[in-house]
Formats: C-alpha cells, structure tokens, sequence
C-alpha cells in the first residue's frame, strides 16, 4: 500500500519504461528494480528494491490512467496474497494430516516390530527349553541320540522328530524359526549343558531386522521413482507428480496410464504409502 504514495511521474515513468532491444527476444517474468535514491528532500534520500513482475508492468501500462492502474495493480496484489495465504493454510493442513497419518502408521509399525520382538523372546526360551530337554533325553540315552544300535527298534530322536516342526531341516542342518526368522542350530555328540547353539544371536537378528528395514525402503522408493537416500523436497516433487497422475478423483477414461478406476486406485494407495513411508524417516 505505500506504493500510493510514490508521485505519478513517477509512476507513469515505470509503466511506460520498455525494455532494449537486446531483451525483446527474452522470456523472463519479472526484473529487479533497485533505485537507492528515487526521491531526496532536505537530504533525506528516499529509495527502494523489488521485484516488478512483468504482468504488473504491462497492466498498469493498459490502464486508461495511473491512477486506475495503480488501483487495479493492488486489487489483484491484495487478491494474490489472500489466495497465496489461503494456499499456504492448506498446505500447511495438508502436511499436518500428513505428519498425523505418518505418525499412526509408526506407531503400528513399531507395534509390529515389539511384537515381533516379544515373539522372539518367547521362542528363545522355548528353544532353551527343548535343549535342555534335548541334552536330558541323551544323557539318558547314555550318549548321541542319533547313534542306534537297532535303528529298527528305536524311534528317531532328531530335533525336528522330537519336537514337531518348529525345527526345520536342510542339507543335513537342523534350522529353528526365532522371531519369524530361521536360525541353523548345531546338534552334537558333546554332552555339555553349556553348548552355545547361537553365536552372537542378538546381533544377528537385530542385522537381520536392519536388512528387512532396508529393503523394504528400497521397495517403497521404488514406488516413487526416487533413490533411498533422497532429500523430502524429491520425495514429496515425485509422490505430488504420482498423485494427480493416479489419484481417483482425476481418472478418465482415456487416461495415459490406461488403467481401471480401481487399479489407478490401488496404484494411488501405493503411492500414498511410498510416500509416508520415505517421509517418515524425516519425521522426529
């Protein structure tokens, strides 16, 4: 609103400034104006710098007097500020909703990893206790379990014969499943009590857990088009692109990607759950 106050001459010298030939040929929008000393009285020197859109330039140039253009020029400046506010709310409820949804898709997905994890204590102390029970059985036995002098008299006593099939076997390993993960265990002849059947086994799982996060991150990128490592403007460039190219709202029949309604649906939904996967690693 100051800008009324600048003297028409002033004004009308602005609008009417064309710029040289050498930039007829230019495309550019707006320029620079600096003028450090447009007005001085009683040495008091009064300047400014902004940016003078080209659109302003020319519609102010139009008007049939200064003064109507300058009327018209904040009309639309005040209309364009309102609407870039209105835009910049929603945006900012947008990505509020967004944050809200990332943060109760985390929450469940680390409900499924304590799960996990409480299901993998569990079956380390089953495994505890089939070994023991294990190591029972062959003391008893009076040595291996696995050596016979009658193999037609006596019941086979492998770890997945004795227990059922929580173990499982492979080339001659004997594999048992802790936390959803399978795990090769040794079986012996040696007696002890003490044997270790894991070696360093919280390490491996929590490396196995590390690898299962990367490459689902890997897979959620890929839905993107956008590398693991990308920063959140590509991330959110990449899934706005992907969004009005397959949200259900713009669907055509004739639309490029071809697809049905409820396949460019289904794509949506992945798209949307690509995005608040990779942008939850940027969340606090």
């Amino acid at each position: 609103s100051d800008v009324q106050f600048l003297i028409p001459e002033t004004l009308d010298v602005l609008a009417s400034s064309r710029p040289p030939k050498a930039d007829k040929k230019s495309t550019a929008t707006s320029c620079d104006i600096h003028a450090p000393d447009l007005l001085c009285y009683g040495g008091v020197s009064l300047g400014f710098s902004f940016t003078l859109q080209k659109s302003h330039v020319v519609a102010l140039g139009s008007a049939e007097s200064t003064k109507i253009g300058l009327r018209l020029f904040c009309k639309s400046r005040d209309q364009e500020e309102r609407m870039q506010k209105i835009e910049e709310e929603a945006e900012k409820k947008r990505e509020e909703e967004d944050r809200k949804r990332r943060a109760a898709r985390r929450a469940k997905e680390n409900a499924t990893w304590e799960k996990r994890k409480e299901q993998m204590r569990k079956d380390k102390e089953d495994y505890e206790r089939m070994k023991q029970e294990w190591a029972k059985d062959r003391r008893e036995f009076g040595g291996s379990m696995f050596d016979y002098e009658d193999d037609n008299e006596e019941e086979c006593q492998c770890p997945r014969c004795r227990f059922g099939d929580r173990f499982s076997s492979s080339g001659g390993s004997f594999f048992f499943n802790i936390g959803g993960i399978p795990f090769r265990v040794r079986f012996d002849n040696c007696d002890s009590d003490e044997d270790s059947f894991f070696d360093e086994f919280d390490e491996r799982w929590e490396e196995q857990l590390a690898e299962e996060k990367e490459e689902e991150n890997r897979k959620q990128a890929n839905v993107l088009g956008v590398e693991p490592e990308d920063d959140p403007r590509t991330i959110k460039l990449a899934y706005r692109k992907m969004a009005l190219k397959f949200h259900p709202d713009k669907w055509k029949r004739d639309s490029q990607h071809g697809m049905s309604r409820k396949a460019a649906e289904d794509r949506f939904k992945a798209v949307q759950a690509a995005y608040d996967h990779m942008m939850s690693n940027f969340d606090d």
